[in-house]
């Protein structure tokens, strides 16, 4: 059976944009977190950081 990491990159190869964002199960703050890990490796977006979200969808500082 293929890794998580191989499904994704071949979601990239047809075409479909993949974006992950980490949960509170393993999350990417934690030392050993995969996401950590294999940022460099990850295929398409991994969301290493939160952004702020305001009213109507628009960021805010």
């Amino acid at each position: 059976m293929a890794s998580a990491l191989e499904q994704f990159r071949r979601l990239e190869a047809a075409g479909v944009r993949v974006v992950t964002v980490p949960g509170n199960h393993d999350e990417i703050t934690c030392a050993d977190s995969v996401y950590r890990e294999r940022a460099s490796e990850w295929p398409g977006l991994l969301v290493q950081s939160p952004v702020k979200v305001g009213k109507y969808g628009r960021r805010s500082g």
